[in-house]
């Protein structure tokens, strides 16, 4: 069950993070959504443009893939990359008892909830990206370049 204190912890965090390094953001609510396209569609903007949070369990230790929402990410690649002997996403149970934040909710922070940040280069290709953040029904819109700046993501390729 996601608990309210550690998602809400995860958006003031962003928010902080975010303030500190003095990014103008718009962040916004709206009825819960767990899929990119459900997400796109409420907040009127392109799947391309949603930044997509994945788990994954790599060699038993978990990380974050960002991609965009209209992508599907490609273990073999990520594997090679990470020249690790096992990847896989990491379950629903692992994902919400190890960041606190519900499958859908998962914010491109990695940094939120403790994670290594991994990006799909192809996230690079919007001026703007959008996602929810930290929970189903918030979610934030800020510029690319803003977001590497602060994550400062490790780009896959």
């Amino acid at each position: 069950m996601q608990n309210e204190k550690s998602t809400n912890a995860v958006y003031k965090y962003i928010v902080r993070v975010l303030s500190e390094h003095g990014v103008k953001y718009d962040a916004y609510d709206h009825e819960p959504v767990r899929t990119s396209e459900e997400a796109a569609r409420i907040r009127n903007t392109n799947q391309h443009e949603g930044a997509k949070a994945l788990v994954f369990d790599v060699d038993k230790k978990l990380v974050l893939l960002v991609l965009p929402g209209d992508c599907r990410a490609d273990v073999d690649v990520f594997t090679l990359f990470l020249k690790a002997k096992k990847v896989r996403m990491a379950s629903k149970e692992t994902v919400e008892a190890r960041t606190g934040v519900l499958i859908g909710g998962v914010p491109p922070f990695g940094s939120a909830m403790g994670l290594q940040t991994y990006m799909d280069p192809r996230l690079g290709e919007n001026e703007r990206i959008s996602f929810n953040a930290g929970l189903r029904e918030r979610s934030i819109s800020m510029l690319y370049k803003d977001y590497v700046e602060v994550e400062k993501p490790i780009v896959v390729g």
